[in-house]
């Protein structure tokens, strides 16, 4: 897929205002990639995060027409907290690694406490992404018929290392649920676990 193709559909979800840096993953130093941040979105307090470029690296998942499936990488942070884009950055050098699946559900280890040593939210869990509405969601998702490769987008949410092993143990949609019933902000890297 083209990049400019992404990188169009991040504005339109995020409006014009984004601002973009080049990144480079510290694992695979052949894979280039932005990270897009819009402050303000989805909501006035937050920041949204998003990769430019992840979707060049080949996961190993190939749709049922044969097509190779790719993704990007979406998070939302408190405003004012730049280490998204660190934290993406390692999530991408690990998602390079063999054997490492791109998929819901996966959890990627340290990815948070790499970049902030005092956070309890050490971990990156990979979503469906959920902060966004469909509406705006499906302007991401557009009819990718005519494209080669098909990009679809994992929201990275930070956990606990107590949620991270309720995870492995019970399963994501365990996890899911205790943090809609302790309405927890998932966007606060210091908050309380849920598990």
């Amino acid at each position: 897929m083209d990049l400019r193709v992404i990188r169009e559909r991040y504005r339109e979800l995020f409006g014009a205002d984004t601002a973009v840096s080049r990144e480079r993953p510290e694992l695979d130093a052949r894979l280039h990639l932005d990270v897009v941040r819009c402050d303000g979105e989805p909501a006035h307090e937050l920041t949204a995060w998003a990769t430019v470029g992840l979707c060049r690296l080949d996961n190993g998942t190939v749709l049922p027409d044969g097509r190779p499936l790719r993704i990007e990488l979406l998070g939302v942070g408190s405003r004012g907290w730049t280490g998204f884009a660190a934290a993406f950055i390692t999530c991408s050098g690990e998602l390079s690694r063999p054997g490492v699946a791109a998929r819901p559900g996966a959890v990627l280890r340290d990815a948070f406490r790499r970049v902030d040593p005092t956070v309890t939210t050490p971990h990156a869990l990979l979503v469906e992404p959920f902060s966004w509405t469909d509406g705006q969601l499906d302007r991401l998702r557009r009819d990718q018929q005519g494209e080669a490769v098909v990009v679809a987008w994992l929201q990275v949410v930070p956990i606990t290392e107590a949620e991270a092993a309720l995870v492995r143990d019970q399963g994501v949609r365990v996890l899911e649920a205790a943090l809609a019933a302790a309405e927890v902000p998932i966007e606060d890297l210091h908050r309380a676990s849920a598990a």
